[in-house]
């Protein structure tokens, strides 16, 4: 009896052994899961304190893995697949390795923290896909006609927008395209292409154009010009240059290149709304006068009257004598200070008037021939 109540005892003893046992394995099981179930097994003694940014801004929480949908830019009609965000990177305080930032699964939409030493606080940043981007083109024109337009742009990404400047403006290469938070852009004159890149939050980009400038070049044929051969003038402006004909020279025309319109009106070449670089000629030809010859006892048989010559020149007539006329002794006289001659040839008479410097009506009288009946 004795040794039945022995052995009695020791099951009795067994059993509380394993009842305390299975109540421990419980206990432990259920302590594991009261932190991160994200959180590796190694880290399951400390707790980590997750924060949320997206483009550095905190949010509340995780961000949600969304899609959006995109234009493919090399087939036309196309449409990509694109994350709403992007996880940019972690960092994590007391990890066991310095610099240690754990890993990120797209596919899971999770953060696995790395080998910490104690409690931790891990902040998590991702960036936007889609950012709108705002273009001001100061005198200039963008694709809604309009100096101001807004427009998407995917992170990384390169976006291409037409602006054009306004009529009579260009590009100001000194100021430049100038783009906020961190975008840049570079303009292309020659296309109209302004390409903005890096873009990681809304930006705006400023793009100045300023009134263009031309240049106005002069030349004169025959003519001085008083002052400055070239003058810059802006789009649409006016200018004027001085210019002096030389002695003996009138104004004839003048020319100008790319269609650029002008006057000359008493020695001054006025250039008028100007729209493009040029270069005018003005050209002086010299003075024309007139010699007007009459001739008593004869006829002009070379050369037109009045006779038109330039200051200073001689005008040459031939004339012949009608029956009954001789050269013999003939007069040529001209009024004011011109001086007039004569050479006869026999037959007929050359008739000079000398170093004409005005308007000048000359006679030439021939002697009549004396008779026997006269």
């Amino acid at each position: 009896m004795k040794k039945k109540n022995k052995k009695g005892l020791i099951i009795t003893l067994i059993g509380l052994i394993v009842i305390c046992l299975a109540c421990g394995t419980i206990g432990y099981l259920e302590s594991s899961k009261t932190d991160k179930p994200k959180d590796k097994d190694k880290n399951e003694t400390y707790k980590v304190t997750y924060m949320y940014y997206i483009d550095n801004e905190k949010v509340e929480e995780l961000p949600e893995k969304e899609e959006l949908k995109v234009i493919n830019p090399d087939f036309e009609g196309a449409e990509d697949d694109t994350l709403v965000y992007q996880f940019e990177r972690a960092a994590c305080t007391n990890t066991k390795e310095p610099n240690e930032t754990g890993t990120w699964d797209e596919e899971e939409w999770e953060f696995t923290p790395p080998e910490l030493s104690s409690n931790s606080t891990c902040r998590l940043y991702f960036l936007k896909s889609l950012h709108k981007i705002t273009i001001k083109a100061s005198n200039g024109e963008l694709p809604n006609k309009e100096n101001e337009q807004e427009f998407d742009a995917l992170l990384n990404d390169e976006t291409t927008i037409i602006v054009k400047p306004n009529e009579g403006y260009k590009y100001d290469n000194e100021i430049k395209v100038s783009c906020t938070n961190g975008a840049k852009a570079e303009y292309d004159e020659a296309t109209g292409d302004l390409k903005v890149t890096d873009v990681t939050k809304d930006s705006t980009c400023t793009i100045p154009f300023k009134i263009s400038d031309y240049t106005v070049e002069v030349e004169a044929n025959f003519g001085t010009i008083t002052g400055e051969r070239a003058k810059s003038v802006n789009h649409g402006g006016n200018v004027e240059f001085e210019i002096e004909e030389a002695e003996n020279y009138i104004y004839d025309t003048y020319t100008c290149t790319n269609n650029q319109k002008a006057s000359f009106v008493n020695g001054k070449l006025t250039v008028r709304e100007i729209t493009n670089n040029t270069k005018c000629t003005v050209t002086f030809k010299p003075k024309k006068l007139s010699v007007t010859l009459t001739v008593e006892g004869g006829k002009i048989t070379d050369g037109t009257s009045p006779m038109e010559v330039s200051e200073g020149q001689t005008a040459t007539f031939i004339i012949k004598a009608e029956t009954g006329y001789s050269y013999n002794n003939m007069n040529v006289d001209c009024d004011g200070s011109t001086r007039g001659d004569y050479q006869s040839t026999g037959d007929t008479a050359i008739v000079k008037v000398y170093d004409v410097k005005t308007n000048a009506i000359c006679k030439v009288t021939l002697k009549k021939v004396s008779t026997e009946a006269d």
